[in-house]
Parts: C-alpha cells; structure tokens; sequence
C-alpha cells in the first residue's frame, strides 16, 4: 500500500447533528471546530504536495482508550482488557464509526481531496494498545481506479496490524 499522507487526531468525535434555528440549518460549534483541527492536521501532514484530483482511499482507524474499570488497582490490565487488544475485538463506543468518518472526510475534503464523492472511506475501530496511539490515525492512498481501490483494500490488514506494533 502506498501512502500518500498520514495524520494522527489525538481525539475521537462524530459529527454532530444538524441544528434549525433563525430560519437557517448549522452545524454546531463543537463539530465546526474538530473539522477544522482535522483539516489543520491534514495540512501539516501535506506540507506542499498538490490535492489528489482523482479517487482516493481513505483508511481510518479509531483506536478508543481502553477504559480504567478493566484494570488492577496497581494499573496493569485485567484479563479482560488483554482479551480485547489481543484478539481485536470490536469497541462499541460513541460516537459510532458512521459519524466519525463524517467529521473526518469533511474535515479532509479541501486539503487532501477535492470532493469526498470519490472517497472510499475504510474504517477500523478496536483498543489502543498504548495511551500514545489513542485517537484516529488516517492513511491516504491515492487510487483512481476501482481495480487500485481493491489492491489498497486487501492491504488495509497489514497497515492495522503495522499501526498497532508502532504504538
């Protein structure tokens, strides 16, 4: 797989609900400013290369705190907490992973991409292995054909499997 940008958003946060007042339709403020620190992110992480013009994969991948309760008191982790980072189970945390992309695409779009209509978002969500590579880790590839779609999809694997020994 052949990445063309990486960016690390320490938070995670889904896009907020549309809201209706004064006669107009906005989105809230909360969600206004993690786009923006997305899009700043993604910028840095551009430095000076141009957009990608044509399709391009997204990968995203959400790696939620393992929570306090499913350690000891002495802070190493219980059975429970090695279970899920070992094995990948699935986090079932708000916000979902529909919202996420969300937030992250239209926090993208402009910087790394022209319009997200040609965007293949692939998301993964599981346990931070570390409280260093908590957050949402973004990978993109330049694809512009369906076939070069499906090679950056069968290596989504190996990139997660890549990400978690990093950390």
């Amino acid at each position: 797989m052949n990445i063309k940008w990486l960016a690390h958003i320490p938070t995670i946060e889904g896009k907020g609900r549309p809201r209706f007042g004064q006669g107009r339709t906005y989105t809230p403020k909360a969600t206004r400013v993690y786009e923006k620190t997305v899009a700043t992110l993604c910028r840095v992480a551009r430095r000076s290369d141009a957009m990608v013009d044509g399709g391009c994969v997204l990968v995203v991948v959400i790696l939620d705190p393992i929570p306090l309760t499913w350690s000891r008191k002495d802070g190493s982790p219980n059975a429970k907490a090695i279970r899920a980072t070992m094995q990948n189970e699935p986090s079932r945390k708000r916000p979902d992973v529909d919202n996420c992309l969300k937030a992250i695409t239209d926090g993208a779009q402009g910087v790394w991409f022209k319009d997200d209509g040609g965007v293949l978002p692939i998301p993964w969500r599981g346990w931070a292995p570390s409280p260093r590579s908590e957050g949402v880790h973004i990978a993109c590839v330049e694809a512009p054909t369906p076939r070069e779609k499906l090679a950056v999809l069968a290596g989504v694997p190996d990139f997660v499997r890549d990400l978690l020994e990093q950390a």
